[in-house]
């Protein structure tokens, strides 16, 4: 139901499974995900709280706990968030790579502070699209002047050569949400879009982006 975009009905669920097992470590995360979305920020703290209370060892926890803290509008909040995230980020864990493109996003970090993140980034990841992405955008915060289509071909090539339809479909939001209409609508494959919703609806994006409806 989260994935279908209905928060509210999924977390109704939830209820009635935290009724029965209040330390369901997936229950609690998923009721958070859903009051985020719903936009209740703070309702969704008080269950990124209550999963750390539960599971304070786990890192997973304390990812979430964070970037709960980042939705809220008190600045002392937060800057809570920023430092736990900054805790992942400065240690080998899981989460290393999702920490520092949080703090990424950050206005408030310095140019220090921005590169001593691109030193902690890995050297290889799982996901090799992530790993790209994530040096791209902080190298660009610590490199402003990086031209334009530097940054849309440098994103490109993080993307693998055997990469799948998800895969492609990430960096399609990216380059849109960045104003590369035109490289984002390469990546979408025509065939796709006349099976897949998904794929359609970012490709009526693109067009539409580039006002190339006919």
């Amino acid at each position: 139901l989260i994935s279908l975009d209905r928060p509210e009905q999924a977390r109704q669920l939830l209820i009635g499974l935290l009724q029965e097992d209040i330390h369901d470590f997936e229950c609690l995360e998923l009721s958070m995900k859903a009051l985020l979305m719903e936009g209740r920020t703070r309702d969704a703290l008080v269950a990124a709280k209550t999963l750390t209370e539960q599971f304070p060892d786990n890192d997973k926890g304390q990812f979430h706990l964070a970037r709960t803290l980042l939705a809220q509008r008190d600045t002392n909040l937060k800057r809570k968030g920023q430092t736990i995230l900054w805790g992942l980020a400065l240690r080998d864990n899981p989460f290393l790579l999702p920490s520092i493109q949080s703090l990424s996003t950050q206005d408030s970090l310095s140019p220090a502070e921005l590169k001593l993140l691109l030193r902690r980034i890995p050297s290889t990841h799982t996901n090799q699209l992530a790993l790209g992405l994530v040096r791209l955008e902080v190298g660009m915060r610590v490199q402003t002047n990086t031209p334009r289509p530097e940054i849309a071909a440098a994103a490109l090539m993080a993307l693998p050569a055997d990469a799948d339809l998800g895969a492609r479909l990430t960096l399609c939001d990216w380059m849109f949400a960045r104003g590369f209409h035109t490289e984002g609508l390469g990546l979408i494959p025509e065939p796709a879009a006349r099976t897949n919703l998904a794929v359609l609806q970012r490709q009526l994006q693109g067009l539409g982006n580039l006002n190339r409806w006919q």
